[in-house]
């Protein structure tokens, strides 16, 4: 009769295996970190950027003025920023509904964008396009930031949008 051979790890190898996966991931933390906040600021921005031209493109297409409201955070109110489009002469992002065009809401929020702070230098914190050629009726930029990085998209007279960054490889440098 043969006694069988044991099977498995034991418990220094066990633990040394911990020890160094921890190391690990201690090591890699920080950078992690760092892609998290590039991911989330991309994520905002891309939000921001196609509430932007949906906007201009819905002012083509209905040949009608549509307008774009940026709410600035109010952290008394307990309030992130948003974004929203409309085909009225304004709108509240933070109320439901409201900012609407044909009927369907447009807005992008920064509560599923965690620090990822929004300002602008739109008069009266607001743009739009205008008919028939869809020009900007205030040309401005919203500048999205986390850290270190930033995006600026900018507004120009004629309604074109543009992205550009600061730290983030997936806009071109802004200059």
């Amino acid at each position: 009769m043969t006694t069988p051979t044991a099977r498995g790890f034991t418990l220094p190898e066990l633990l040394a295996t911990v020890a160094i996966i921890a190391i690990l991931l201690s090591a890699a933390g920080p950078s992690l970190h760092g892609l998290l906040a590039k991911h989330r600021l991309a994520g905002a921005a891309e939000a921001v950027l196609n509430q932007l031209q949906y906007a201009r493109s819905s002012a083509l297409v209905h040949n009608r003025d549509i307008y774009v409201g940026f709410i600035p955070a109010d952290p008394e109110a307990g309030t992130s920023w948003c974004v929203g489009v409309t085909d009225k002469s304004s709108c509240n992002c933070h109320t439901p509904d409201d900012c609407t065009v044909g009927g369907i809401t447009r807005t992008a929020h920064g509560a599923a964008y965690p620090e990822v702070s929004l300002i602008t230098n739109f008069g009266g914190h607001a743009t739009g396009f205008s008919r028939p050629r869809a020009m900007a009726v205030d040309n401005g930029t919203a500048v999205l930031s986390h850290g270190p990085y930033s995006v600026s998209l900018i507004v120009a007279n004629l309604g074109r949008v543009r992205p550009c960054a600061t730290g983030l490889r997936y806009y071109p440098v802004c200059s």
